[in-house]
């Protein structure tokens, strides 16, 4: 179960976040509060906005903040069900039976929100086995999310039948050939 938030960085629960952190790695909270426990300001043009929840774009900060920002809803759902979880930033994906993938999407959706982790069912996709196929749309019909026996792009990179990862990479290669000879031939125009 492959899963996508909704803009995960820009609605970090701050508060909430900042007040983990302390507990899970005060060398790093001292930094995070001070940076974020009011609203940032940021200049567009002539205005200013007050950036009151997530990360700030740029901040080197971001990325660690975010991460110890999940350990806490991500060690809730390991405590809530045995399916297998795997977490690169705000890229979520989990692998075992289909109820235990159903009780942690249902707890995902859940203790998700508190966090400012909002799914996104319509960009997330279950991968299952042909023989689970049914199983999965039963079990998962009303949840918004694709369900698919051929494969699925995770972080960039093909998921999936061999099929369904030959034709991936075969695409990006004839997208790579075609963005060199655009090049090229701007190259020999000038």
């Amino acid at each position: 179960l492959l899963v996508d938030a909704s803009n995960a960085f820009n609605n970090l629960n701050r508060q909430t976040a900042l007040h983990n952190i302390q507990a899970l790695c005060p060398t790093l909270a001292t930094i995070l509060i001070n940076t974020y426990r009011t609203d940032s300001q940021l200049f567009i043009d002539k205005a200013t906005i007050l950036s009151k929840e997530g990360t700030t774009q740029g901040d080197p900060l971001a990325m660690p903040m975010f991460a110890l920002a999940s350990i806490p809803l991500i060690n809730n759902l390991k405590s809530l069900s045995s399916a297998k979880q795997v977490w690169y930033a705000d890229d979520a994906a989990a692998a075992g039976g289909l109820k235990d993938l159903a009780k942690w999407w249902s707890k995902i959706r859940e203790l998700g929100p508190s966090f400012g982790y909002f799914v996104n069912p319509t960009k997330s996709c279950l991968l299952v086995k042909e023989k689970h196929l049914q199983l999965a749309i039963d079990t998962f019909s009303s949840s918004g999310i694709k369900i698919t026996c051929e494969g699925a792009r995770y972080l960039g990179a093909p998921l999936g039948t061999p099929d369904f990862t030959q034709q991936f990479v075969s695409q990006k290669v004839d997208e790579w050939i075609a963005s060199i000879e655009i090049l090229s031939s701007l190259a020999s125009s000038q």
